[in-house]
């Protein structure tokens, strides 16, 4: 599948974007499916890059019978690395602290920052972030400051530097 994007000029009172049309820049294409441990989605997980790989940690799974709904924490962390043009090779990096979903999370230069989300246990204000190490192949976890409240189901940007 491809999209094509259009756009026009936009003027503001104090900025001039020109905006021009793409052609064709984005296009959609199947990669090899995530290893989710013999579910067919995952939701809710930290998504970011960092190092040119594709980061993704935790997230929830739902199993689903006549019987039960029932829900499956994961901690997984998985990397999607580029091995060629077209070919990606999915790598199992380790796992999180907890079983986690619906946090919120941000690429930076120096890696995947993750904030809060929720478990069965409750809601967490833990914030860490996950970075690439391409020399050994691994993710190295760091522990940064809490948030001020416990919080999930939100969104997260970086502006500027």
């Amino acid at each position: 599948m491809t999209m094509q994007l259009k756009a026009r000029n936009v003027t503001s009172k104090n900025t001039n974007i020109d905006i021009v049309s793409l052609k064709n820049c984005l296009k959609w294409s199947e990669i090899k499916q995530f290893p989710a441990k013999g579910f067919s989605a995952v939701e809710g997980a930290f998504v970011g890059v960092h190092n040119n790989v594709l980061i993704i940690a935790g997230g929830i799974s739902f199993l689903n019978t006549k019987e039960q709904k029932r829900r499956i924490w994961h901690d997984d962390i998985w990397v999607l690395q580029k091995k060629g043009k077209d070919s990606f090779k999915w790598i199992y990096a380790g796992k999180l602290n907890r079983r986690i979903a619906f946090g919120a999370s941000v690429s930076t230069e120096n890696g995947l920052i993750c904030m809060g989300g929720n478990n069965s246990s409750g809601f967490y204000s833990d914030v860490f972030m996950l970075s690439w190490e391409e020399e050994t192949k691994s993710i190295k976890k760091h522990i940064l400051p809490s948030l001020p409240q416990k919080c999930a189901y939100g969104s997260a940007t970086k502006v500027g530097d």
